[in-house]
């Protein structure tokens, strides 16, 4: 299936609420060849929609390894970590948090990381 066509059926999906049949759609999509980074990033709103998951995290990695620009590294990095600290994954959070700040790609980035290293300051440090 095309980009333009499973972008098409995937949003629809979606408008109509049927989020879950929307990501499975590009599930299978991904299991055939890999996503474009356009439809990665839809596939990581639609599979963290209800929550934080493994999944998202598979995501963030994958758009990792496709971002050259600075500031998509950063848009990912940030997300992930966002991601790993709702899961409680402190180290990894913080490391990815830190990593924006080194990158200085986006001024909303460098804010929304300082307040996300003060939220992984709050959790309780691994015994």
């Amino acid at each position: 299936m095309a980009n333009a066509t499973l972008l098409d059926e995937v949003l629809a999906l979606a408008r109509a609420g049927a989020v879950d049949a929307a990501a499975d759609l590009l599930r299978e999509a991904r299991r055939n060849a890999p996503l474009p980074a356009e439809l990665l990033s839809l596939f990581f709103q639609l599979a963290t929609k209800r929550g934080p998951c493994e999944e998202g995290l598979e995501l963030c990695a994958e758009a990792l390894t496709l971002a050259a620009r600075p500031l998509d590294r950063s848009n990912w990095l940030l997300r992930r970590a966002l991601l790993q600290l709702e899961l409680g994954d402190r180290a990894n959070a913080q490391a990815d948090l830190l990593a924006v700040l080194k990158l200085r790609a986006n001024e909303g980035h460098l804010e929304q990381a300082r307040a996300a290293l003060l939220r992984v300051a709050q959790l309780p440090k691994p015994s």
